[in-house]
Formats: C-alpha cells, structure tokens, sequence
C-alpha cells in the first residue's frame, strides 16, 4: 500500500510539471454602444428665429425635412380685385414671390373674401368678393391649403361660402373651416389643418377642442388657423364684441388641446410670435395681399417659413414683403427687412416680458 502511494504521488507531480496545450476561452468583448444618428436640433427660441442662422445640422436628412409657407391675409377684393382685373393677369399679385413660395412643400393662406364667378369689381366698400379667376394666381403659386373662417368669407352668405369651395376643390385645393379639415401628404407625412374664426363672435371652446381631439387622431402633424384680435397692433388684444376672444388664452388651450403649429391672422399688422411649451404661435403675419395702402403698415407683412423634421417642428424664419398697386407683395431689401424683423421681434419681447411681470 505504502509503494502504491507513493507511485501515485510522483505521478501527480509529473504532470504539474507539464504545460497546459488547452486553449484558454477568452472573455467576450462587450458589445458596442449603438451611435444615435438622429440630429440634435437647436431649441426653438425667439434669438434663433429672428436671428440669421437657419442652419440645420448636417445629420439632418433632407428626405425628413418639410417646409410649410404661409403668408399674412390673402384679400382679392376691393381694389385688389379691381387692380388685378385691370392688368388682365390673375398671376400678377404672385409673380414677385412665387419662387420662394414655391420653393416651400406645402403652402398655406387666409383667404378673405369669397371667389364668386358673379363677382362685380368694386373699388369701394366692406362686401367683400373676389373674382373666380383669381383661382389661377393660386395655382401659379402652388397653393396647397386655404382656411376659410374669417370676417368677410361669409359676405355672400353660405352661397359664397360654398361657390368658393367648390372651385378651390376643382383647383386641387383643399379648404379649411372649424368643422372641416384640410389635409395635405407630403412624402409620406399627413399635414391637417383646421380654421376657427374670432372676428364678430365668440369662438366655442368646447367645439374647437373637440374638433382639434378629432383631427388630431387623423394627421400626424396639424396646424390650426385662427383669425382673431384687435387691429392694428403688435401684441394679441381683444377689442370689445369685434374681437372677444383673448387670442393668448385660445392659442394656449388650442395648443394644450393637440394642435402643433398656431397659425394667427386678421389684424392687418405682422404681431409678436410666442413659444409656449415648446410649441410656436405667431400671432398675426401681417396683409399678402390686400389693397390696404393708405399706411406704411398695413402695406407690410411676413411670409413664415415653418420647417419640420419628420412631425417636430424644428426652425421658423420669416421674410418680410411690401404690398405695391393694390395687390402685389414684393420682398423688401436686405437693410429695411432687417429693421422690420426687429419690430417683430421687439414686439415678441415685450410679448414674453408680460408672463414676467
């Protein structure tokens, strides 16, 4: 027994003597962190949008960018109607912007007076209309979207109202009013647009919500236009029965209701843009087209330029324009559109200061 340990003991010590050959098996290496290519997009701010920079980043791929154009009221009427129709052109009033418009993928306007083929020009009044060959400037811009609720839409009653639909749908455009949404696909991405009106009546909160909820589930990005507020100033107001409505407190429940972008018009002076939960509203882009030439003002207004990276809306910039005869915007030079943004954005300045106070 003795021997046989031992044997067995210088056997062992043997083998602790030779050299493992097996492979050792190697740890794994951890896997790599996956690199997000999604770009990183500035913060909407009021610097950023009154500011010269427009840049996107470079990651930022085109085929996921969508610009929607939109420009201040839209009245072929009144000496608008009447200048038109004298130069013999219904492409007149957009021929000095039509490329920026178009080079927009979706553009949108207020459209502020009924297109009626029985429309008889006048150069005076407050009954508005404009001529159904008006139809052929919209097409020449592009136009994609019209909201149809305003103060002088309805001054040929439901008749002029319904003329106008009409031919916007025999035209290709889609039409927007408060129980009627508009909607555009651009590559793939579902634009809606809905239009409540301020002007002369109260708008109903309970139906602008529901049909925000409703229009909401239908689209993937949607845009309400709201025509409201006082004239004539830099900063959203009521003004009595003509205007009841608090533009602020509507855009804010409109906003808080599901809409993405707040479109404002009516008050014939560009107004102050507010962001308010990372949400743009502007609340007035001024007069496009409209025969309002008896002030240096009213002659002015601002196309937005509204960009959006799949369905988040990513930067806003804005052009201003100087209606010339009547009916024709045309861009401004480089120095007085540069004091007019100031003006606009002092206004939306002051616009935040108040929230301050």
């Amino acid at each position: 027994m003795h021997v046989r340990w031992v044997i067995l003991g210088l056997i062992a010590l043997a083998l602790a003597a030779v050299p493992l050959t097996v492979n050792r098996i190697k740890p794994l290496a951890p896997s790599p962190v996956p690199v997000s290519t999604e770009p990183i997009f500035q913060e909407l701010s009021l610097d950023r949008i009154f500011g010269s920079d427009h840049s996107l980043p470079e990651t930022a791929n085109a085929a996921d960018l969508r610009s929607i154009i939109v420009t201040g009221d839209v009245i072929p009427a009144r000496g608008a109607n009447l200048e038109t129709i004298i130069k013999g052109d219904f492409t007149w009033p957009w021929q000095e912007t039509v490329s920026y418009l178009r080079s927009g993928d979706l553009r949108i306007i207020n459209l502020e007076a009924p297109l009626m083929k029985s429309c008889t020009p006048v150069g005076t009044g407050f009954t508005f209309c404009g001529d159904a060959r008006h139809l052929e400037g919209f097409k020449f811009a592009g136009i994609d979207m019209v909201g149809l609720e305003n103060n002088h839409v309805s001054n040929y009653s439901f008749a002029g109202i319904d003329e106008t639909a009409r031919l916007l749908e025999g035209a290709g455009i889609a039409w927007a009013r408060r129980d009627h949404l508009a909607v555009k696909e651009v590559r793939g991405v579902k634009f809606g647009l809905l239009a409540f009106n301020g002007i002369g009546e109260r708008i109903d909160r309970d139906q602008m919500v529901a049909a925000i909820r409703r229009a909401h589930s239908q689209v993937d990005v949607l845009l309400a236009m709201f025509h409201w507020g006082k004239e004539y100033e830099r900063l959203p107001l009521t003004d009595g029965s003509i205007a009841p409505d608090d533009p602020r407190e509507v855009a804010h429940l409109a906003v808080d209701s599901g809409v993405d972008l707040v479109l404002g018009n009516h008050p014939h002076w560009f107004q102050a843009v507010e962001i308010y939960k990372n949400h743009l509203i502007p609340y007035a882009h001024g007069n496009f087209i409209f025969d309002q030439m008896w002030s240096e003002e009213t002659r002015l207004g601002v196309v937005g330029r509204y960009t959006f990276f799949k369905t988040k809306l990513v930067d806003a910039a804005y052009t201003p324009v100087k209606i010339y005869d009547y009916a024709q915007p045309r861009f401004l030079d480089l120095a007085s559109a540069s004091a007019q943004l100031k003006i606009m954005k002092q206004a939306s300045d002051d616009l935040a200061q108040l929230d301050r106070l």
